[in-house]
């Protein structure tokens, strides 16, 4: 499946990418570096620590956002780990999740292990698909998880919703 992903990337990406920063194989954006537009990234292992001032979508085994990010995000992978900020909504393909930064809009996660962590602020609402999903953190808006095992030690503001 994710060799049919990152084909259809490959392919039709270019076509429509206009002025956004587009790299194949590993990445690593500095600290120190800004990507001026849209960031996508198809490759093993993607880091970003530095600033994204528009989306930022990478597919890959393993995917770090450090750094911050002040449109949307899309992440497919197989360990995707937040600790910046999402200026907006973050949606997450992955087998291990966690979450340890901040998410301005919702967070929508499909995992096998997802972890909203202590330091984790999520500002709109969460939706989580996941065999084993924790909450640590804050939650503004309203929850919805399916999940066969939840741990809540956080809070959720809004409504909870659970199914499993």
């Amino acid at each position: 499946m994710l060799k049919k992903v990152l084909l259809f990337i490959a392919i039709f990406l270019p076509f429509s990418v206009s002025a956004a920063s587009l790299h194949l194989g590993d990445y690593f954006l500095k600290g120190s570096e800004q990507v001026s537009d849209d960031l996508y990234s198809v490759g093993r292992t993607t880091t970003i620590a530095g600033v994204v001032t528009g989306d930022a979508i990478a597919v890959g085994r393993d995917i770090f956002s450090q750094g911050d990010i002040s449109a949307d995000a899309l992440f497919v992978g197989e360990g995707v780990r937040i600790e910046g900020e999402v200026g907006d909504d973050v949606r997450i393909l992955g087998g291990v999740v966690l979450i340890d930064g901040t998410v301005k809009g919702d967070l929508i996660v499909i995992g096998a292990q997802v972890t909203v962590d202590s330091k984790a602020r999520i500002e709109g609402s969460l939706y989580v698909v996941g065999g084993e999903v924790i909450i640590r953190g804050t939650v503004l808006g309203d929850s919805k998880v399916l999940s066969n095992d939840l741990l809540l030690t956080g809070v959720v503001e809004g409504d909870l919703e659970l199914w499993g």
